[in-house]
């Protein structure tokens, strides 16, 4: 197959890799050209230098041939418009990975039909491993190099999502309370003793731990 991929991101790169081990054709566009001089050095694939997004890029991309098209910029509107421009052109599959939820539903009515959320899928696996104790060593399958979890209890409570300040690339995917696995709402308050989940990509992991550093003293 030949995949065309759309940004440089973590999780671009590592499916790179995934799709080149497997045999397959793949070509990156982006637009830094100092990060495309970079990863040539050391991955088997093309590279097209330019914004995604563009009408004229993504032709030069040649969507007959293209058997799928993922947009996996870190911008979620970025790969929305990307999506668009990419199904008006012809591209056989579109892929559009999202963070935030609220553009599911947008993403929908637009067309888009291949939308992942990649937070929101390991937050169904993490929950799933809880009824399947014997699984729970599949786990380290679930993050690669890009991604790390890290875990935090909470001495004192009445903080909600946007108290906690955390920096950007990291989520709270889950949290036990009482041993029950539960999900966080946006304007929840956690109670003392929740054990919070926290996602966070491998470049935010440095300002993560510092922060956590800090919510202890503070709790």
């Amino acid at each position: 197959m030949r995949v065309v991929i759309i940004g440089a991101s973590p999780l671009a790169l590592h499916t790179t890799e995934v799709l080149i081990e497997s045999g397959h054709q793949v070509l990156i566009i982006e637009k830094d050209k100092e990060r495309i001089e970079e990863l040539n050095e050391h991955l088997d694939c093309a590279f097209l230098h330019g914004d995604g997004s563009q009408p004229d890029l993504l032709r030069e991309a040649d969507p007959p041939k293209a058997d799928v098209l993922m947009c996996l910029t870190n911008h979620d509107q970025t790969n929305i418009i990307a999506g668009l421009v990419a199904r008006n052109l012809g591209y056989e599959r579109v892929v559009t990975v999202i963070e935030q939820e609220d553009f599911e539903d947008l993403c929908e009515e637009l067309g888009l039909t291949e939308t992942f959320i990649p937070l929101r899928n390991i937050s169904h696996q993490l929950a799933e491993l809880t009824e399947q104790p014997t699984a729970a060593p599949a786990l380290d399958t679930l993050f690669k190099h890009d991604a790390a979890l890290r875990g935090l209890s909470l001495a004192g409570g009445g903080l909600t999502l946007e108290q906690l300040e955390l920096p950007e690339g990291c989520r709270v995917v889950g949290f036990y309370r009482e041993q029950a696995l539960l999900f966080p709402e946006a304007q929840m308050q956690f109670q003392t003793g929740d054990e919070l989940l926290i996602l966070a990509q491998e470049e935010s992991l440095k300002a993560l731990d510092k922060r956590l550093a800090e919510l202890q003293q503070a709790t």
